[in-house]
Formats: structure tokens, C-alpha cells, sequence
């Protein structure tokens, strides 16, 4: 049976994690090479990038400082749970010994010395009880008995150059009986109304005719302060009603107990048998025994922004408690509602009191496979069972008590389930291909995987249609310890040109001067001339942009995108935690260009990708005075994922702040030392914009951009707000765009950083308007490994490069081909300018007879390296018009057929 995980919500953060992602890479020491000194001109179109060479702002050779991590401020890193803890129910009524899984998973060390190839490894966990002293552990993971209780624990990690870390997590073993009540929200369709129907005393999500929506424990009935976490609707769900239920328990007295309660829209009480009307308030009173214990209820009818508005008061000597071990649980909603007779697919169930407690999934009256739990009891992910025909509803077991059952059906007509498979990038003989800190990816129009490493290298290799690879080359080194964090093609040139960002980080302690904050650079690598098996095959051709700015610790020029215009988008990392200068990240300050995505205007006649400052050295007074790059969105902390997606959206990850790296700016005068940690977020990155990440700099003629916003933040003005938001070091973005799995078109895939062979990948799907994501914060977990980076190949192969593992993770689709007729999954490049004359590849299976290809119904001519496996066959593409359209491909066997959207025309 899979082993269970634990999905970590967007509500529980990781503890201990770092600033950002560079920080994870420690810091190396000079490079191991030099550009080719021949410099070397670049292929492709000159015109897509304008006429000019800028001249880049000169940068001195670094000097390492003199420690055992090259520059990196700490090695060993503890991270023991999550920042609100585990949370443990004991169920049995035990109050002792209670087992308990810690997870120190995500502990690591930031060691590393590309010099040399070592790479530091954890030699040794210990974990102990804080108040006691006694050694709990001694593994990286494992079962521990712990009493009822807030437990705090101390994780102790050692690496392998003797470096030792700390760091503390509380185990909360909670009792089943907790003070307040426990509440359902139900759906109000059509006329139903509370005090009628279904929906009166009595009420649980079993009820016939009801639609409960949401469930959640309250420590009290009043919601001034907001709706608590689980009640809220989903989005189709206009209204809502809510019931909560509680025991009440007369204190040694006893006598009268009252209740009273206000709204904004209709309610109604119920104590000991008493029930009151229904209206715009409601009250009741009872005399009760001394130690009496009877039922309470409350009734009440959300709309808009009513249920902040309800508060409920007692008087009397009672309490209200409510047994977890006694609730109901409730199904909500699933990612499917009918699978193909063989299952196999990955469900995701959302719903309130999912606990561990005997949990089980039903089909009919098949037990599933649990693969994901959120311990809040809000999400399980689970293997569809096979084997069936018809109708098998979805329920849930917790501790014996039965759900409301969700429709599901087995049919042949469903689509075929979405399943992947844990691979890695290997030799065709089979052996796995390793090498130092990959850190980016890009699928070269060549057909070719381009890896960017922080060795200042970008590896190349040639693969079969099985992505094995059956050559290795790569370029010369960028030297001067720039560490390459972006890779790109440029799509409207037609030689293939790859665009690298590279930055000097860590660049006070490698003894480089102060004007060192504007290193960072995006240069493109030509061939050599070289073939691609064996030695140098690519070389520094241009310099395209230079002088924009790269923090003193671990933020710097990230992701690469280009538009449809053919121009550039740069991700510029924050040279600041959350606003403020500090000691661990140098006291730099914010500079013009920092903490942004950038829009470089490269298709502008004698493009200037010079950046000039009016002044060197105070970056946070600087000014720019010449270069044709512009900030584009403004407020992104450390940006390292970014994607265009076909919708013509710009989305992107961004990593929130850590505690100890620098205070928050509050306005352009005043900060605060509290609240620098926060979780990571997904924005919908437009021109003009601001996203929350401040930058004083900017601030003096932005005033708006002084102030740091939290993720918790509601709107404002001037301040975009994120459009959800992930765990910790969540990084990588890619858009599902292939036919394989047509239910996934669309969707964005979004990677975890992992330090080891763990991780995680999110599916977030998308509203229509592309605005807003389906399921909030709730986002199924799609596989169980993860790299920095995320990159999708046309064959439908998800590839993530892992840094510190060293090797690139595969995802392998499960996928079945229709038999008996061509099929396409992608083409590459995805991309190309409207005018054709572009090299497409277009990948499926059964194109080995290719007799024709056409894009947007005209042939695509010169037909050529047609695979015997039939599964790619190369043309040229012809003349279109902007925007997205069908590549359909005809052989012996028939047409393929197309959704209409596998190739884009750009608008150059």
C-alpha cells in the first residue's frame, strides 16, 4: 500500500525555511572558467533584438571570504514542522503516550562547493522533548509517544562539516472535548430558507435535501472578527445557511442560563427544548439543574458579509463544549465525478472533519487508497479503485460516523485518468545522469533540454523520443562566480538564441565593492560551431541587458519570458526581506529596478540594455538615467517562477519573507520588527501594478510601494492582492498546454523546492477570466517530488531540475494513446512569428507515416525527420494570423484530431 502523506496547506507554513531560494545553494567559490575570450556573434534575426551592444557595467573578480561556506551566512538547517506545529487529536481518550509522527524531511544544509563538487549532507538528527530534556529520536523521521498537551520539541540537526543547527516545534495533542461548538454551512438554493424544510433543529450534513458546503470547530459564536477558516462557500454557492450545535453544561449552581444573538440576516436559537423564532435577532432562557447537560443550537442565514455581523452572548453558570469524536464528517465537493471502469486516477476530496480517526473513503462499498491528508481535516487526496461499472457514490468514515455521500460513476465514455510516474533524466544504458546544482530548464526548439546551473554552465543534452539522453555537451562558463538562475529561447528568432540571467550573489562577502549591486545581467549563448556530443558547444554571444540589481545574500535575476510582442520580462529579485535594510542581507537597501519584473524593449530600434544610474554608491538613493528597461510590476519579493499563459495572462510565483532578514516597511518613514515571515503567493503580474513587496526607493514617487502587505492583507488601493497562495519555497510554474489529459488544459503546475527526494507539485486550476484560482488556497497535490523549476516537454513529460539532489526529476504521464489513428500531445517551439518560415516539431504517437501537417489549416511544408516510432515528424511553419491555432496531422492511418489551440502566432 503507498505510504500516506501529509499535504501541507497553504495554511500551515514550513518553519525554518529561508529567505529565499538562493540561500538554499550556499555560495561558490570562483568560477571555473572564463567567458570565451573570442566573444562570437549571435544567431538568429538581429532585429528582434535591436541594433545595439551595450556595454555592461564592468564587475571585479570576486574573493571568497574566509569560512567553510563560502560566503553563505550559515550551513546545517533544522526544519522541524510546520509554524503552527502538528496537531494531534487523541481520539481513544487516552491523555497519554499518545504516537506521533515528527518529520524533519526538509531539514538540510546549505554547504556546498561546486569548486570541488562536494555538496554537504545532515550526518545527524536528534530530537528532544524542550521541557524535559529526554531524547525523543534519533532518525530523520519516526513515531514518538507524547501526552495531551502543547509538547514542544526541539529538532538538532549536524552536517557534514560539523556545523549544528536548532530549531523548536510544538506538538498541540488536543482532547476531543473543546469549549465552543461546531458549525456546518449548508447551501441556499432557490426559496429554501432556515426555520423550514431540511433546514431546522436537528440539521447534519446527512440530512436529506441539504448541501453542506463548509464545517468548522468554534471556540465561540461570535464572528465579528470574521468568518472562521472552513465555513466559507465555494464560489458557485450565493448564500448560505449555518448550523451550529454545542453541549451545554450547567456549571455547580446552576439556574437561568440566557442566550442572545444578532445578525445581519435571519436567526434563530434553541437550548434544552426551547426554540425561538426566527428573525433579525433571537434570544432564549433555561433553568437548568446544577451539572445538567442538554443541547444547543444555533440557526442562521449568510449573505454577503453578514456573518461578521453575528454575535452571540450568554449569561448564566454553563459552558459550551463540543466532542470532535462525535462529529459527522462532510464531503463538499471532488475534482471528478466518473472515472473509466480501471480507476487508477488521482481524486481530491474537499470537506470539513476528514480527521485521521479510522478515515476512509468509500466507493460504493470499495475502502480507496488515501495517498494525501491535511491534517485540518479540510482535504484527502485518494486512488479511484477499479473494477467497477455504474453509479458508486463517495462517502467518508471517521471514527464509524458515516458522510453525505458525493455522485461518482464508472463509465467507459470518462476520461482517461490523469497518472503520473516518478522518473529521472537517464543515459539511454540506464544510468542516472547527475551533475552540479542544476537550477533551470528550457526545451530548446532544437529538441534538445538546456540546463542552467549555479556553476555559471548551462549543460546540454540530446535526448531519443524517450527522453534518454544520447548526448552531453555544454557551454563555456560565465565565469566571475556568476551563477545562472534563468533560462529562455527567444521565439521570434528563428536560429535558435538562448537568453541567460546571471547574477554575482553573495556579493559584500566575496569582497566585491559596493557599486557591485547592479551585476546582474541577461547575455545569450550561440553556438560554438562544435557538435553537441562532448566538450564546449555554446559561447557568450551578446550582452542584452546589464547593470540591474542583485541582492548582497541570495536574490537575483530569475526567470525569463517573452511576450507576444516579442520584448522581454525579467524577474529582479528584492534586495530587501520586507522593505528594510539588515545585517544578514548586507544592509543594502531598495534600488530603482529591484524587487520587480522588469520589461525589457528588446525589439525597439537600437535597443540600449545598458542600465545607468545617476550615482554607484547609495543604491537606495539612485535614480536610472538611460537604458531601455522599464519596471513592468512592481512589489515581487523574489519572483522565481514565471509563465505566459495561453489565455495571454503573465503569472508568477513569489517567495514570501523570513524572520531575522529585516524588518517591514510600514510607510515610507516608519517599519516594524514583527511580522517578516510569511508564506509564498501566485500573482497575476500586469503592467502598472504593485504586488505588496516595498521598495522605498520607488516609494518617493510612489508613495503606496513604501508599505509592505502581508498575504493576509485584504484590498487597498494601489495594491494588488495575490490570487492565491502556496507553502513555503514554492518556485517553479509551468501551463499544462498538451492534449494528453485534456481535463489538465489550462491548469498551471506550480513546484516546492526540496532539498532531498521529497517535495511536492500543485495543480491549481484556473477561473474563466483567468483572474482568480478555483479552490482558494485548496490545491490538489500532484505528485509527491519536486524541483526549484518546473518545465513541461510537447511528449507530455513534466521535467523539474533538483538542485541540491542534483539530477532533473521526471514526471512520465500515464497516458494511453486512441489506437488505430495519429495522435497529437504538442508541438515545440509552442511559439513562432506570424510571418513562418519557423521549424516545428510536432510530437504524439503514430506519425511515422506523416504525410502532411497543416497549422491554422495551411500546410506546414518541408516535411522531414519523420520518427520511425512515429512519435515526431519536423516541418516549416507557413504565414498566420496572431493568436492560437490547431496543428492537425494526416497519415496512412487518418487526421489527427486537434483542440485548436496547439500553436500560437506571435504579434511580430
Amino acid at each position: 500500500m503507498p505510504r500516506r502523506r501529509v499535504i501541507i496547506s497553504a495554511l500551515v507554513l514550513t518553519a525554518g525555511l529561508v529567505i529565499g531560494l538562493g540561500v538554499y545553494f550556499g555560495t561558490r567559490n570562483k568560477g571555473s572558467g572564463s567567458s570565451d575570450s573570442s566573444g562570437g556573434s549571435p544567431g538568429g534575426d538581429t532585429n528582434v533584438v535591436g541594433g545595439s551592444q551595450p556595454t555592461p557595467i564592468p564587475t571585479p573578480t570576486p574573493t571568497p571570504g574566509p569560512d567553510l561556506n563560502n560566503g553563505s551566512d550559515h550551513r546545517a538547517h533544522a526544519v522541524p514542522g510546520g509554524k503552527d506545529g502538528y496537531e494531534v487529536w487523541d481520539w481513544d481518550d487516552q491523555k497519554t503516550d499518545l504516537l506521533v509522527m515528527l518529520s524533519g524531511v526538509d531539514s538540510h544544509t546549505h554547504y556546498s562547493d561546486p569548486a570541488t563538487g562536494e555538496i554537504g549532507k545532515l550526518v545527524s538528527y536528534e530530537w528532544k522533548d524542550k521541557a524535559t530534556g529526554k531524547v525523543l529520536l534519533t532518525e530523520v523521521e519516526g513515531e514518538v509517544r507524547l501526552p495531551v498537551g502543547d509538547n514542544v520539541i526541539t529538532l538538532t540537526v549536524v552536517d557534514s562539516t560539523g556545523d549544528v543547527h536548532s530549531d523548536d516545534t510544538v506538538v498541540h495533542v488536543r482532547p476531543t472535548l473543546q469549549p465552543g461548538a461546531y458549525c456546518n454551512s449548508y447551501a441556499l438554493r432557490g426559496d429554501a430558507k432556515v426555520g423550514a424544510g431540511p433546514l431546522t433543529w436537528g440539521l447534519s450534513p446527512v440530512k436529506a435535501g441539504t448541501e453542506p458546503v463548509g464545517g468548522a470547530h468554534v471556540g465561540s459564536l461570535d464572528f465579528s472578527g470574521g468568518l472562521p477558516a472552513g465555513l466559507a462557500p465555494p464560489d458557485d454557492v450565493d448564500a448560505t445557511a449555518i448550523h451550529c450545535v454545542s453541549t451545554l453544561t450547567a456549571g455547580a449552581t446552576g439556574g437561568v442560563v440566557s442566550f442572545s444573538a444578532t445578525g445581519g440576516g435571519p436567526i434563530a436559537l434553541f437550548a434544552n427544548g426551547v426554540a425561538s423564532d426566527v428573525g433579525d435577532s433571537a434570544a432564549v432562557e433555561v433553568n437548568l439543574a446544577p451539572g445538567a447537560v442538554t443541547k444547543m443550537e444555533l440557526l442562521y442565514s449568510l449573505t454577503d458579509d453578514a456573518a461578521e455581523k453575528l454575535v452571540v452572548k450568554a449569561t448564566g453558570d454553563a459552558s459550551l463544549t463540543f466532542d470532535m469524536a462525535k462529529l459527522t464528517p462532510t464531503l463538499i465537493n471532488a475534482t471528478l465525478t466518473e472515472s473509466q471502469p480501471a480507476g487508477g486516477g488521482q481524486l481530491t476530496l474537499n470537506g470539513a472533519g476528514l480527521f485521521d480517526h479510522d478515515l476512509k473513503i468509500m466507493f460504493g462499498g470499495v475502502v480507496s487508497t488515501i495517498t494525501e491528508h491535511d491534517p485540518l481535516g479540510r482535504v484527502v487526496q485518494v486512488q479511484v479503485p477499479a473494477g467497477f461499472s455504474g453509479p458508486a457514490p463517495i462517502t467518508a468514515v471517521v471514527g464509524g460516523v458515516k458522510s453525505n455521500a458525493l455522485p461518482f460513476k464508472y463509465t467507459a465514455s470518462a476520461a482517461a485518468p490523469v497518472v503520473f510516474k516518478g522518473d529521472v533524466l537517464k543515459k539511454t544504458g540506464g544510468g542516472k545522469v547527475t551533475f552540479k546544482q542544476p537550477t533551470c530548464m528550457a526545451l530548446g526548439p532544437d529538441g534538445r533540454l538546456y540546463v542552467g546551473r549555479r556553476v555559471g554552465i548551462v549543460s546540454v543534452f540530446s535526448v531519443n523520443s524517450d527522453l534518454a539522453v544520447t548526448a552531453t555537451c555544454e557551454s563555456v562558463a560565465l565565469g566571475n562566480s556568476r551563477e545562472i538562475l534563468g533560462l529562455a529561447f527567444n521565439p521570434a528568432q528563428k536560429t535558435p538564441v538562448l537568453y541567460v540571467s546571471s547574477s554575482i550573489l553573495d556579493w559584500k562577502k566575496k569582497k566585491l565593492p559596493q557599486t557591485a549591486w547592479a551585476n546582474g545581467e541577461v547575455v545569450t549563448l550561440v553556438p560554438t560551431g562544435g557538435n553537441y556530443n562532448g566538450g564546449k558547444c555554446l559561447k557568450k554571444g551578446k550582452t542584452i541587458v546589464s547593470g540591474l540589481p542583485v541582492s548582497a545574500h541570495d536574490h537575483g535575476i530569475n526567470d525569463l519570458v517573452f511576450l507576444n510582442d516579442g520584448n522581454l520580462l525579467i524577474s529582479v529579485g528584492g534586495q530587501t526581506n520586507a522593505g528594510i535594510p539588515a545585517q544578514k542581507l548586507g544592509f543594502v537597501g531598495p534600488s530603482p529596478l529591484s524587487g520587480a519584473i522588469v520589461h525589457a524593449a528588446i525589439t525597439k530600434p537600437n535597443f540600449n540594455g545598458a542600465i545607468k544610474y545617476d550615482q554607484m554608491q547609495d543604491e537606495s538613493q539612485a535614480r536610472q538615467v538611460s537604458g531601455d528597461v522599464r519596471v513592468y510590476a512592481a512589489g515581487t519579493r523574489n519572483s522565481f517562477g514565471m509563465v505566459l499563459h495561453t489565455n495571454g495572462h503573465v503569472y508568477a510565483t513569489d517567495n514570501g519573507p523570513s524572520d531575522g532578514y529585516g524588518g517591514r516597511s510600514l510607510s515610507c518613514t516608519q517599519m516594524s520588527q514583527a511580522g517578516q515571515k510569511d508564506i509564498d503567493k501566485l500573482l497575476d503580474i500586469v503592467d502598472g501594478k504593485f504586488y505588496g513587496h516595498p521598495n522605498r526607493n520607488r516609494g518617493r514617487d510612489s508613495p503606496i510601494q513604501c508599505k509592505h502587505f502581508p498575504t493576509t492583507s485584504g484590498p487597498s488601493p494601489g495594491y494588488t492582492m495575490p490570487m492565491t497562495t502556496f507553502p513555503t519555497s514554492t518556485d517553479g510554474l509551468v501551463e499544462w498546454t498538451l492534449n494528453l489529459f485534456p481535463s489538465l488544459r489550462g491548469n498551471l503546475l506550480a513546484s516546492k523546492f526540496a532539498p532531498s527526494n521529497n517535495g511536492q507539485v500543485f495543480r491549481l486550476q484556473l477561473t474563466p477570466d483567468g483572474k482568480g484560482v478555483i479552490g482558494g488556497t485548496k490545491h490538489e497535490s500532484f505528485h509527491h517530488q519536486s524541483g526549484v523549476r518546473i518545465a513541461l516537454h510537447p511528449s507530455g513529460v513534466v521535467t523539474m531540475p533538483r538542485v541540491i539532489v542534483g539530477d532533473v526529476l521526471l514526471m512520465r504521464p500515464g497516458f494511453k494513446p486512441p489506437a488505430g489513428v495519429p495522435f497529437v500531445s504538442g508541438v515545440n517551439p509552442p511559439r513562432g512569428g506570424k510571418g513562418g518560415g519557423f521549424p516545428l516539431t510536432v510530437y504524439g504517437w503514430g506519425l511515422s507515416t506523416a504525410s502532411a501537417v497543416s497549422v491554422g489549416g495551411k500546410p506546414c511544408t518541408a516535411l522531414r525527420n519523420v520518427q520511425q516510432d512515429g512519435r515526431a515528424v519536423t516541418c516549416t511553419t507557413p504565414a498566420g494570423t496572431p493568436g492560437m491555432v490547431g496543428v492537425v496531422v494526416t497519415t496512412a492511418q487518418g487526421t489527427s484530431a486537434s483542440s485548436g489551440q496547439e500553436y500560437r502566432y506571435m504579434t511580430v
